[in-house]
């Protein structure tokens, strides 16, 4: 477990860069409001601050986090959570003091006894705060205990909220290799501005340009193909201009884009699903991979979680093809 302390002024060297780094926190999430409130505590892991709050027990981890990236914060969160698993050994320990209060007195600094969990009982050695009473050496087991049972419910929800921020990073990413003018680039950033990850730029030295439009190919059998070129333009295609009837297709366990077949509830031929799941593989992760399976459903078996980031949607009927991404095919099918 992570050994917390109290914040004091001489922390600010070492927080206070860190604070300014993470800007998408808001102003609250400054050294100076963390050390005023005075119920906020510190540890450093690797010179990474990981902050506990003592009137509510929620442990931050800012992001970004000096030069620490998402999964790193990932990983220590998940080390953490698997240290709160061995909390029970911290109630029995509790509960060895306490049988044990009339053999301990202030100033000792180890107490040996007998293991009454232990079907042996063998003889175990607890350590113990000489500067605390031996009551107040109990009490501290029962409240690293409850702290521990704690920490597993908030490590438990803040992971999987990690995860979800690790992939719809990831997919930014992917969003920005295959970008293809400053537009495309500004549309990302101004998503990426709307969801606090990088600071507002001054649109008064910017000049206004048209959103953009999603890439247009269409197949060989006739049936026009749209593919998004970012987030919000795949929530858009996807969940507001695309028919109920429309196909929609997106690779399997990669990060990609949406690719929509306006078919209007005519069954397209295979060759046009097998040309759009290409174009999907090609816009993609999996852009140098073979055989990577291509999810394809109707556009209305789509939704949107309440929360959810911008370009991701949940589906539960499908089927998937396989395809090879041609890198000759979006250059012989574009139209626009």
């Amino acid at each position: 477990m992570l050994d917390f302390r109290p914040i004091c002024l001489e922390d600010r060297a070492w927080i206070e860069p860190v604070m300014q780094a993470a800007a998408g926190h808001g102003s609250e999430f400054s050294f100076v409001n963390l050390y005023l409130w005075g119920d906020q505590r510190v540890a450093s892991v690797d010179g990474t601050p990981v902050f506990l709050s003592n009137f509510s027990g929620s442990l931050t981890y800012p992001w970004p986090v000096g030069c620490r990236d998402l999964p790193g914060t990932l990983e220590l969160q998940r080390q953490e959570l698997e240290a709160t698993h061995d909390r029970e050994q911290l109630r029995r320990q509790g509960d060895i003091v306490t049988a044990n209060l009339h053999a301990i007195t202030r100033g000792q600094t180890l107490l040996r006894a007998e293991d009454f969990y232990d079907e042996d009982l063998r003889e175990i050695e607890i350590p113990l705060k000489p500067n605390l009473s031996p009551q107040q050496n109990a009490a501290r087991f029962y409240k690293d205990y409850a702290r521990a049972k704690h920490a597993e419910q908030v490590l438990t929800q803040q992971i999987a909220q990690g995860e979800i921020e690790e992939a719809y990073l990831g997919g930014v990413l992917e969003e920005l290799a295959r970008a293809e003018n400053e537009r495309d680039l500004s549309e990302i950033r101004a998503e990426l501005e709307a969801g606090g990850y990088v600071r507002p730029a001054d649109r008064r030295k910017q000049v206004k340009q048209q959103p953009s439009k999603p890439m247009h190919f269409r197949s060989s059998d006739g049936f026009d193909i749209f593919v998004g070129r970012n987030n919000r333009q795949n929530d858009q295609l996807s969940l507001k201009t695309a028919r109920r009837d429309d196909l929609w297709l997106h690779v399997q366990k990669f990060h990609g884009t949406h690719v929509i077949i306006a078919c209007a509830g005519v069954q397209p031929p295979d060759g046009t699903i097998t040309e759009a799941a290409e174009l999907a593989a090609y816009y993609s992760e999996a852009r140098e991979s073979q055989n990577v399976p291509v999810d394809v459903t109707p556009a209305r078996c789509l939704r949107k979680p309440n929360g959810a980031k911008p370009g991701m949607v949940v589906y539960d009927r499908y089927r998937t093809v396989l395809v090879t991404p041609d890198a000759a095919l979006p250059a012989r099918l574009r139209v626009e």
